[in-house]
């Protein structure tokens, strides 16, 4: 699995407004800068809610491996006293819908949680 693993990883690039580095984690045709509030599928803009950015973040950095329904509700709601389990499948389910389009598909395991291939 390792050789699958390499396509997910850090990079910077500077862009025509500045030459300051943008960090970003990229897989196949999905774009993810650090600190926006977008995933690019296929170059496209798509907006995300906080929730959903941190659990394609995590995805994203755990690319290849499945990735717990617990880790992921704790990256999306740090702070919560509760499950969130609703939360969770709902925020999973427009990440899918957001996806469409893009080879990277969001694949459930479970009793586990999820994986991003």
């Amino acid at each position: 699995m390792d050789g699958c693993r390499q396509g997910a990883h850090l990079n910077a690039y500077g862009n025509e407004r500045t030459a300051w580095p943008v960090r970003k984690l990229t897989i196949g045709s999905i774009l993810l800068p650090i600190d926006g509030d977008k995933v690019f599928v296929r170059g496209r803009p798509v907006s995300l809610t906080k929730a959903e950015r941190e659990i394609m973040r995590l995805l994203l950095e755990q690319w290849g491996s499945v990735v717990t329904r617990t880790a992921l509700r704790n990256a999306a709601w740090p702070d919560a006293a509760e499950e969130r389990n609703a939360q969770l499948d709902a925020a999973i389910a427009a990440l899918q819908e957001k996806l469409q389009g893009g080879d990277v598909t969001i694949e459930s395991v479970p009793g586990i949680g999820y994986l991003l291939r």
